[in-house]
């Protein structure tokens, strides 16, 4: 029933993103309870996700981020 630090960060990332089960969700938020560490990172982690959803970000088009890759490369 009781999880290490590295499972609980695998449980946070999948929560996040809706992915986590509830038994999953269940074993977090105990662990949580007695982790203080791992309760500080699930809610920075929730912020940051939360910042990036708000500001909208795009990925670079891929041949354009090829085209630079290319550019840097020839360069040294």
């Amino acid at each position: 029933m009781l999880i290490d630090c590295e499972h609980a960060a695998e449980i946070c990332n999948k929560a996040q993103y809706g992915e986590a089960g509830s038994w999953q969700i269940v074993q977090l938020k105990i662990h949580h309870i007695y982790c203080g560490q791992c309760r500080n990172h699930a809610s920075k982690n929730g912020k940051l996700t939360q910042l990036c959803t708000k500001a909208d970000l795009k990925c670079m088009d891929p041949e354009k981020k090829k085209k630079i890759k290319e550019k840097l490369e020839s360069q040294t």
